[in-house]
């Protein structure tokens, strides 16, 4: 360390090594980081050849006693490295008017600070917030990659019965979206979305179609177009799909007022209501414009409206002047329960929904079938709700293979099921039961004893594999199912559940349901109905 106060020092960036072994012969030196601080070394300034050299090659800057602004905080680390016990002494006098120099800081700058102040703070905390909530969602993400994983390789058999949607495109679906040839849906150029709205409207034995990202879209959009008027009403079930879980759409977007009907364990409503329903014309209320029915109708336990009730309604329809909508998500599992077309069980009903993406196995999209006129109004509606898609015969090639090849596997669904609900019925547990004889398609609804198990206690349970299962069932079996209501279990076949998933579930669900009798609750640990409904249910 040297002797003396330093007087002069010599800071640059980018130091050469060679230049700096010659300098430490004469000079002290000391580096911070990027920069180098060169001060004299026995009473001998830093020879001239070597600041000259050093301001030609380097970023340079010599500083005499008090560093500048500039350099100060790497010269105030290298003066201190160098600077002796009376430095303080040495350091040169401030002036007396220093203070006045000063520029005068505004009368609001403490405000001002203390406002700006806030905000960073407010921003910093925001910012943190965000950073905490992308990084747990990228954990759950990453944890449930990992359980997938984990799942595959230990040859664990994931069975998934909470929704027909949950199925994946086929192998035909992916090469066929693919291939598909695409253009501007948006401008009318998409050749594989005009071929499957051709194709749909033909099957449902309408005038026309138009191709929508979803079944929701698709239904509000219908609505919208049947209820032009401000004052318009639509009657529609108290336990259907438009009702339950499309956040109110008709009434937060479209501005339609919806008047409930019960609807009867079978999915029907009751004509005679229907008619009196029906708004005569009086300034104190809305105008009745559209009745919805729905087939199969899924909270029901996806049972097929009867021909003769259609027809019925149909005709009702006729004399009162109001048209009819069909939620038909799952249409092509009534067609095939009953044997009949789609086109017949649509006789009469002025537009219809169709979803691919559920028992047809595409990956997404709905269709709209009705009138030319009407198919006119609902596509200047789905431009409106956000609806268009441009080169979207990417997925309408999907959904071509979907109504073209799946609907004629469906009733394999459908005999699945009747084996899972007889499988269940044949445990003989008074707390656990399917009404088989009500059970019509795809959707198995397992009844159960608020006061032996919850509807998500036991989907929970269906869930683990405790040892003594994996010893009866000689595999891990994990089935995922979904809480319909306070006592209700809803369970989906589709295309992805086969023949041997379906054995090894009835196996599961018999070890269970007979296992139900020796964990019997208190009616104290018993949840309120209310409280044991899911919110899913597609």
């Amino acid at each position: 360390m040297a002797k003396k106060a330093v007087t002069e020092c010599l800071v640059f960036s980018r130091p050469d090594i060679q230049i700096l072994t010659h300098l430490t012969e004469h000079c002290q030196l000391v580096c911070t980081g990027q920069f180098c601080a060169i001060s004299e070394k026995d009473g001998i300034k830093p020879p001239l050849e070597a600041r000259d050299h050093l301001t030609a090659s380097f970023q340079c800057h010599i500083s005499k006693g008090q560093p500048r602004t500039d350099y100060r905080g790497v010269l105030k680390l290298a003066i201190i490295a160098l600077r002796p016990r009376n430095a303080e002494r040495l350091r040169p006098e401030r002036p007396r008017n220093a203070e006045r120099l000063r520029p005068e800081r505004p009368r609001n700058a403490e405000r001002l600070r203390h406002q700006n102040s806030g905000q960073q703070r407010s921003r910093r905390r925001r910012h943190q917030n965000s950073c905490q909530q992308r990084s747990r969602t990228a954990r759950l993400h990453h944890e449930a990659d990992d359980a997938r994983r984990q799942q595959l390789s230990s040859g664990m058999r994931v069975v998934d019965l909470r929704s027909d949607t949950v199925t994946r495109p086929t192998d035909a679906m992916r090469r066929a979206m693919a291939e598909a040839e695409v253009g501007d849906d948006v401008m009318g150029d998409d050749p594989t979305v005009q071929a499957l709205q051709r194709k749909v409207a033909d099957m449902l034995g309408f005038e026309s179609a138009l191709f929508v990202p979803s079944g929701t879209m698709a239904n509000l959009i219908s609505i919208m177009c049947h209820c032009t008027a401000r004052d318009s009403e639509m009657i529609v079930g108290d336990k259907t799909h438009i009702h339950l879980y499309e956040q109110g759409g008709c009434a937060t977007v479209a501005g339609v007022h919806a008047r409930v009907a019960p609807n009867r364990p079978d999915g029907t409503i009751d004509l005679d209501l229907l008619r009196a329903m029906v708004r005569s014309e009086n300034v104190h209320y809305p105008v009745t414009k559209l009745i919805c029915l729905e087939n199969t109708h899924n909270c029901c336990g996806g049972k097929v409206l009867p021909l003769d009730y259609l027809d019925q309604a149909a005709e009702l329809s006729r004399e009162l002047g109001v048209p009819l909508h069909m939620d038909g998500a799952r249409l092509p599992n009534a067609a095939v329960a009953l044997g009949v077309p789609m086109s017949r069980i649509l006789r009469g009903f002025a537009s219809s929904t169709l979803c691919l993406s559920k028992a047809l196995s595409a990956p997404a999209g709905a269709l709209i079938v009705g009138s030319a006129q009407f198919i006119k109004q609902a596509r200047r509606t789905r431009k409106v709700l956000g609806g268009d898609m441009h080169q979207v015969g990417v997925l309408a090639a999907a959904g071509l293979v979907g109504v073209e090849v799946m609907c004629d596997r469906l009733a394999d669904d459908h005999r699945r099921a009747r084996t899972l609900a007889q499988a269940i019925n044949s445990c003989g547990q008074p707390g656990a039961s399917v009404d088989l004889e009500n059970l019509h398609s795809n959707i198995v609804l397992l009844e159960l004893d608020p006061a032996v198990i919850l509807p998500r206690q036991f989907c929970q349970r269906m869930r683990e594999v405790p040892p003594e299962e994996l010893q009866a069932l000689g595999e891990q079996v994990v089935v995922r199912m979904s809480p319909l209501s306070a006592s209700n279990v809803r369970m989906v076949l589709h295309a992805d559940v086969s023949d041997a998933d379906v054995t090894i579930v009835a196996q599961k669900l018999a070890l269970v349901i007979r296992g139900l009798g020796d964990g019997r609750q208190t009616p104290e640990s018993v949840t309120p109905p209310q409280q044991t409904a899911s919110v899913i249910a597609e």
